[in-house]
């Protein structure tokens, strides 16, 4: 049986026991809970006049909210933060802040100032190949101090160190302070050498490429485009005649430095007018002293030049080192190629050259 108390004080309990001084409601029971009105919020916001400190129970949000005078806040210490069975979600519609007070961004995580060993954001991942203890995705920024002296790094690391081969295969930012990057990337390294910097050095090449662009959409192309323009990125401006738009450049080590070595470059090879930029191609080499040599050019009209920037015909070779070899093969090879007026070739039977016109073969002496 209950017993109740009435005076100035009120006590439910099951053992007769007086109310705590310091309570007017003592509410006592070992089996059995306080069960407060229980509504879904638009309920609760149509209760009229609610009194500062009134509560309820709100059914569709699962949480109890009490009313401060102003406004009915959620009673929790989270604010904002459900949990719903083996689901914990964020009900705010604006901005979260971990670490400040003014997030701008849907999460905004501002751990301070990193000591080296701290990441404010860490996602532990089951790769494909098997993770260790410190596996994960970190997102960090760090400013000044002795491991990044004198500027600001940002930083996206995934850390892979536990895998197979034991390798970090991670990508790494470096920035700048300023409202744009500006630093360097490196992928497979902490220490980009250049913006963008990309280190290997497994035996899975082929199944893997470093570099790969694709796609399974048809009609599409796997392009990679080199722009270039005069002015700026917000002004553009129309590039001139002998601008140099791309280049693919090489280089080796020697044992103490990169050296250069072969390139190619596209460069404006004529004037520009709307929708029209004419290009030309070189490809350069080096030779055994070290000496760039223009090895072959061509130019906007389709003409090809070897030896020559300037060819004066179709195909232009200019050499004082070698002379122009011309497919060798015998008789029998000669008469499977197709029947073209103006083929050469050197007839290894007769050892003669033997040119194809007026639908046959000949030979001039």
């Amino acid at each position: 049986m209950y017993s109740v108390v009435l005076a100035a004080q009120v006590a439910i309990n099951d053992d007769g026991s007086t109310p705590d001084a310091s309570a007017i409601l003592d509410i006592k029971s070992s089996g059995k809970g306080l069960l407060i009105p229980r509504m879904d919020a638009a309920g609760r916001d149509s209760i009229p006049s609610p009194a500062k400190g009134l509560m309820v129970f709100v059914t569709d949000e699962k949480a109890f909210y009490f009313f401060d005078g102003n406004e009915w806040r959620i009673m929790s210490p989270d604010r904002d933060w459900i949990i719903d069975g083996d689901k914990m979600y964020n009900g705010n519609t604006g901005f979260v802040g971990i670490g400040t007070a003014t997030p701008v961004a849907n999460l905004d995580v501002d751990p301070g100032s990193l000591n080296g060993t701290v990441v404010p954001l860490r996602i532990v991942v089951n790769a494909h190949v098997t993770p260790g203890s410190s596996n994960g995705y970190s997102i960090f920024k760090a400013t000044g101090g002795t491991t990044y002296s004198g500027g600001v790094v940002y930083g996206l690391n995934v850390d892979l160190t536990g895998g197979t081969n034991g390798r970090n295969y991670g990508v790494y930012v470096e920035g700048e302070t300023g409202n744009y990057f500006s630093g360097k990337v490196g992928i497979g390294t902490d220490n980009p050498k250049g913006i963008l910097h990309v280190v290997r050095d497994d035996d899975r090449r082929s199944e893997y490429p470093i570099f790969q662009v694709a796609t399974d959409r048809r009609g599409y192309r796997s392009n990679i485009v080199l722009r270039k323009s005069r002015g700026t990125l917000d002004a553009p401006e129309a590039v001139q005649e002998n601008d140099i738009i791309a280049t693919y450049d090489s280089q080796g080590y020697d044992g103490s430095r990169y050296v250069w070595m072969a390139n190619l470059t596209v460069t404006v090879d004529g004037p520009v007018s709307d929708r029209v930029i004419p290009s030309r191609m070189n490809f350069d080499v080096r030779n055994s002293q070290g000496d760039r040599v223009e090895a072959m050019v061509i130019k906007s009209d389709g003409s090809i030049g070897v030896g020559t920037d300037t060819p004066q015909g179709a195909m232009d070779i200019q050499s004082t080192k070698g002379a122009l070899i011309v497919p060798r093969m015998t008789t029998n090879e000669r008469n499977a190629l197709p029947a073209v007026n103006g083929s050469i070739i050197y007839n290894t039977d007769s050892h003669q050259f033997n040119f194809y016109e007026n639908g046959s073969w000949v030979t001039k002496n």
